[in-house]
């Protein structure tokens, strides 16, 4: 499994040849995102100012202005989540990637619209005990959620799209890395094979 080349966590994009966690592309489209912000501002700024000139000597003038949209919430890790299954505060989501916790969540609703209840709610189990597990760092809570949102959602991906020799691989991943946490590796228990059913 390649590894992400700015942090080496487990990596699930590629961007420009360089292998990316979800976690730092998610940073890399904030960075995207600011720059045609900061670009698009300055090319109306621009445009305004060459209106105002054209003006003064009498010449109408009507440049074209880029659009500027609002900042997306999900690229916020402060803004307040609103979530339909998972039941978290967020103080005890503090620092962790966000983004992660919405596409399970999402994922939880899919499950369920399919009738795979019993899955979404095994799911929705470990999620919730991963976040509030004390034996784990936050590091180590961000990598778990990375790995348990991207089976969820190759989870139900559509036959022949499913990358299942990674999803695969990652569940090994997260089964290895539960160490001494006895109530995720009870959990995990249950819903190793239901994701696994699925892909």
């Amino acid at each position: 499994m390649h590894r992400c080349s700015q942090c080496g966590n487990n990596a699930l994009y590629e961007l420009s040849g360089n292998p990316l966690c979800l976690n730092c592309y998610h940073k890399v489209k904030q960075i995207e995102y600011l720059d045609y912000i900061k670009h698009a501002s300055a090319v109306n700024q621009a445009n305004e100012q060459m209106d105002d000139l054209m003006a003064s000597y009498g010449v109408p003038s009507n440049s074209p202005k880029y659009k500027i949209p609002s900042f997306p919430q999900f690229f916020s890790q402060a803004a307040p989540m609103t979530l339909q299954y998972i039941n978290v505060s967020n103080s005890a989501i503090g620092s962790l990637n966000t983004g992660n916790v919405k596409q399970i969540d999402v994922a939880m609703s899919n499950f369920m619209n399919d009738g795979q209840a019993d899955l979404a709610a095994t799911l929705k189990e470990f999620t919730e005990a991963v976040i509030q597990e004390p034996t784990l760092n936050e590091k180590k809570k961000d990598e778990m959620l990375e790995h348990l949102a991207f089976l969820s959602t190759q989870a139900v991906t559509l036959e022949g799209k499913k990358q299942k020799s990674v999803a695969k691989s990652i569940l090994s991943v997260v089964r290895d890395s539960l160490g001494g946490a006895a109530a995720l590796v009870t959990i995990w228990g249950k819903l190793e094979p239901l994701i696994r059913s699925l892909l």
